[in-house]
């Protein structure tokens, strides 16, 4: 497996666990565990997006940085190369 998709699931994965603590957060809004984890689930997804998008671009249209529209330059996220 490419460095490249190993990253991609590396984010699906941070990206799975901030919704799990979302919809579980949905029903018990007063558990402070959960809201703890959600916190650290959502620092770590931000994390691990950030290091994607410095490393092989912008991850959606709302990422793009600078003067060029970057968005279009690589392939996008959900393809896999190989």
């Amino acid at each position: 497996m490419k460095e490249r998709d190993k990253m991609m699931k590396k984010v699906q994965i941070a990206d799975f666990e901030l919704i799990e603590a979302n919809l579980y957060l949905d029903v018990y809004p007063n558990c402070p565990k959960a809201l703890e984890y959600f916190y650290t689930a959502r620092d770590r997804a931000d994390y691990i997006k950030k290091e994607y998008e410095q490393k092989y671009g912008p991850l959606t249209a709302n990422s793009n940085m600078g003067n060029k529209w970057d968005w279009i330059d690589s392939p996008w996220p959900w393809k896999c190369e190989g």
